[in-house]
């Protein structure tokens, strides 16, 4: 049964009210995100919330169930019905370890913290908590109304006693999902080979920005011709002695605002795309594109979305024969592999910590991954010197003449594509001749 949401705005603020598919309000989940919401949380948690509560009274609508009936049972069933949903959901690329993780996360802990506030409000009595002594029976097994009363992290009850019925992990995953030199030759090749036009280049720039920046899908999507204008680039590389252009895509995961950092030689590579492969596109089918946005549906010129970019890689990787997970993230896992082993070697040539957390701390922020302000100025200190180094020289060198390979190789093929062209038209006009003379000699 589909779980109806409707957002309200009262006071400048948005507010949301859960409804089932005759009409009825959902009180429960309306009162609980509704709380979130007046407690300011941020928008990315109440919108995590927001998906939890629609999943949730969905499955118990399924299973003819009340709210108040979940039990620790009902939530290993509400997880194995969330998990057969969510593998159809290409964000996951097939990874049944991924999804489970993601059904925890999203999923699994929201509605413990719903059923915590409905035991708080005295919704329903026993509903969900532990009993040391063994004299009280709750529906579902918890120590969340423990955590608040412990004084210190040490004594505060651990992750299994929370949130028993979350998905346990694996205790390693020894599928190697980055791309190799090799396996990314063959993708680049199979991308030119088998498409053409404003496609194959935007096929090809998301490919090098991935591999060059590690960003997300979302992060593509939110990527725009604004962002890399000539000005930008004289004004952040050529007047000054950076060698990296930040930016900060307009659309990120949970809402981030952490910069990409992109090599000179990319986003120069991403200018040229502008001026030589987007804008054509855009004036020869008439398409609207008002935002800039760098990567466009070629059949209807609409920005690709997180989900298409993705479905779009992995129906390209299928092609090659690689195994699930291989895809677009391949890029993500190759650009984290290569920026450990540099950082790596840049700190030991400036005399840096090469222990593994500092250099993993360093390369998080390279990805977009949030970290405590003080870290950031931390590092941020210790590194402002790192591209000076004859490591990061040869690294940017090889950056530059791989550009170069590929720019080459794109050349190549539309040269080969032309005299293929032309030897058709040779023929075609070679046929034409022909028949004029058959034509006169009768």
């Amino acid at each position: 049964m589909e779980v109806l949401e409707t957002s309200i705005q009262i006071s400048s603020k948005t507010y949301y009210l859960f409804q089932s598919k005759d009409g009825q309000v959902l009180w429960p989940p309306t009162d609980f995100v509704n709380e979130l919401i007046n407690n300011e949380k941020s928008q990315s948690t109440i919108s995590t919330y927001r998906q939890a509560m629609r999943s949730l009274f969905e499955h118990l609508a399924s299973e003819g169930r009340e709210w108040h009936e979940m039990t620790d049972r009902g939530l290993l069933g509400y997880r194995d019905w969330q998990l057969t949903k969510s593998k159809s959901n290409p964000r996951w690329r097939g990874l049944e370890s991924v999804t489970k993780n993601n059904i925890n996360h999203d999923y699994l802990c929201p509605i413990y913290e719903f059923y915590l506030w409905a035991q708080l409000k005295g919704l329903h009595s026993n509903l969900l908590g532990i009993s040391l002594q063994g004299n009280t029976e709750y529906q579902i097994t918890s120590a969340l109304l423990k955590r608040n009363e412990a004084i210190s992290r040490k004594e505060a009850p651990n992750q299994k006693q929370l949130y028993p019925m979350l998905y346990v992990s694996p205790p390693n995953n020894n599928v190697d999902r980055a791309i190799t030199d090799d396996e990314l030759e063959q993708l680049l090749d199979l991308i030119r080979n088998n498409y053409t036009g404003y496609e194959r280049a935007s096929l090809l720039l998301m490919t090098r920005i991935v591999d060059g920046s590690g960003a997300r899908p979302i992060m593509l999507s939110g990527l725009v011709q604004g962002q890399f204008t000539y000005n930008t680039l004289t004004k952040e590389l050529y007047d000054t002695d950076s060698n990296h252009l930040y930016v900060t895509p307009l659309r990120q995961k949970g809402g981030n605002s952490m910069p990409l950092k992109f090599p000179q030689t990319l986003a120069m590579n991403i200018a040229a795309f502008i001026s030589y492969d987007l804008l054509p596109f855009v004036e020869q089918t008439g398409v609207s594109n008002p935002k800039g946005h760098l990567f466009l549906n070629p059949k209807n010129g609409r920005p690709l979305s997180p989900e298409q970019i993705t479905k779009t890689f992995s129906s390209v990787t299928n092609k090659l024969g690689w195994p699930k997970g291989k895809s677009i993230y391949g890029l993500r896992h190759r650009y984290a592999n290569k920026r450990v082993a540099l950082q790596t070697d840049i700190n030991r040539e400036l005399g840096f910590s090469q222990e593994e957390n500092a250099v993993a701390l360093q390369v998080s922020l390279d990805m977009t991954h949030r970290s405590k302000a003080s870290l950031k100025s931390y590092v941020r200190n210790r590194t402002r010197e790192s591209h000076k180094t004859r490591l990061s020289r040869q690294n940017d060198r090889i950056e530059e003449l791989e550009s170069i390979v590929e720019r080459l190789e794109l050349e190549k093929h539309l040269l080969l594509e032309r005299l293929e062209e032309e030897q058709k038209a040779s023929l075609q006009l070679q046929s034409q001749k022909n028949q004029r003379q058959d034509s006169n000699s009768k």
